[in-house]
């Protein structure tokens, strides 16, 4: 080429990288936000850059990177550098030695999640026969999948309240060909799903302030619901503890993810709802807190040891109401069913729980064979009413039905709760003082 004042300039081809060269330089500029991982992510991004799989990366380390994969392997380098998840990138993730799919939703799964497996095929092993399991918010369906395809003998129901998820799920069900082993369920944790064996879980319980503090990969990229259970973390799986009773088998096992800091409570909970069973806090290879088993005895769920004479529905509304009152759950359990309990439970246990819900006053019990109606004012901070329908099932008195009729409660969030609207400036404006 010829300039303007005569000099030339011989055209050059771009000097060829090796893998080996690309692959260390974006080591370092990986560093600052993987640490030591940051050769492992760059040989993966150029992996999939090249469209093979990191072992034959690593026979080809001399081998010159041509420049379209380069662009490529660029526009990926940029996305991890921007904080965005590694299997976000790729879409997949190693999980139990199967292939996962990945996508933004629903969570990437991750080591020590492995655990619920070895509980639950080790539950599948000893029992020999068919297992029921449940996958309780399955997301990318990668505890059903790992389970399915080492027990043969298991059946898996894999819960899900997110479509995404399941969209995801299911995709990794028909690719590992687990699908004749597996049913999808769209549902809140485990209502209307029947009885099982083995039940494993890994919910949300990231607390909402825990949650502002995650780094950008977590906070930023990975679906907020899969990984925040509540203000303080474990509202969700405090739900699932107490609906376990009419879903876990009279010798299932329960296996719980939990966080670092939350297993002496959850298990202490679990202990609670199942005082005659066997619960134990298993770590993981840091040593930290990762899941509470529940192994479950004859006898041993709350629902079944607490009773009440058949031939009075009143001496039942009485004994809930003050359940209730006292933040005794277990005894609670009792009398309420599992898609009403988790709303009344956390009217009762809500901030300033003890203040708002001090007293009772029971308005009404009326008995039509085997069918009746209660309602029951709460008094506190706050004052409002439960409507609740029984059954007697089982030779005892049990909540089939429970509602907040329209305007006798202060507080929007409950009425929200139980799909409830009404309400008026000055109960609203009561409610948010009551709930400071």
């Amino acid at each position: 080429m010829t300039h303007i004042d005569g000099s030339h300039t011989i055209a050059t081809k771009p000097i060829a990288r090796t893998v080996a060269a690309v692959v260390a330089d974006a080591e370092q500029r990986l560093r600052a936000i993987s640490g030591d991982d940051g050769r492992i992510e760059a040989q993966v991004l150029l992996a999939h850059a090249l469209g093979i799989g990191r072992s034959q990366l690593l026979a080809r380390l001399s081998d010159d990177v041509d420049g379209g994969t380069a662009a490529t392997f660029e526009r990926l380098l940029a996305r991890r550098l921007a904080r965005e998840p590694l299997a976000y990138i790729v879409g997949r993730r190693e999980f139990y030695g199967i292939d996962i799919a990945c996508a933004p939703g629903a969570l990437i799964p991750r080591p020590e999640t492995e655990m619920l497996v070895e509980i639950a095929l080790a539950e599948a092993r000893r029992r020999g026969s068919a297992t029921r399991v449940a996958d309780v918010g399955t997301g990318s369906g990668a505890i059903a999948v790992a389970i399915a395809a080492n027990a043969p003998n298991a059946r898996v129901v894999a819960a899900d309240a997110s479509n995404a998820a399941l969209a995801i799920a299911r995709g990794n069900i028909e690719r590992i060909s687990v699908g004749d082993r597996i049913e999808l369920r769209r549902t809140h944790l485990l209502d209307a799903c029947g009885v099982f064996d083995v039940i494993v879980a890994n919910l949300p319980y990231v607390s909402e302030s825990d949650w502002r503090e995650l780094p950008p990969e977590l906070r930023d990229h990975e679906p907020r619901e899969a990984l925040v259970g509540g203000d303080r973390g474990t509202e969700i799986i405090e739900a699932l503890l107490a609906s376990t009773g009419a879903h876990l088998t009279h010798d299932g096992v329960m296996a719980l993810e939990v966080g670092a800091m939350q297993g002496a409570e959850m298990s202490a909970a679990a202990r609670r709802l199942f005082p005659n069973a066997d619960v134990r806090v298993e770590t993981d290879l840091a040593g930290l807190d990762r899941v509470v088993v529940v192994r479950n005895k004859e006898g041993s769920v709350a629902e079944e040891t607490e009773t009440v004479p058949t031939e009075s529905l009143q001496a039942a509304v009485e004994a809930q109401a003050k359940a209730r009152v006292a933040g005794d759950l277990a005894t609670f359990a009792s009398y309420v069913m599992p898609q009403a309990l988790v709303s009344l439970h956390r009217i009762s246990h809500g901030p300033r729980a003890s203040e708002r819900a001090s007293a009772f006053t029971i308005i009404d019990v009326t008995e039509d064979g085997d069918r009746g109606v209660s309602v029951v004012v709460y008094r506190g901070g706050g004052s409002y009413e439960v409507r609740s329908v029984w059954e007697r099932i089982d030779e005892h008195w049990k909540v089939v039905d429970a509602s907040i009729p329209r305007g006798s409660v202060r507080a929007p969030w409950w009425k929200r709760m139980l799909g409830m609207g009404g309400g008026d400036a000055a109960n609203d404006a009561a409610a948010r003082r009551d709930l400071q």
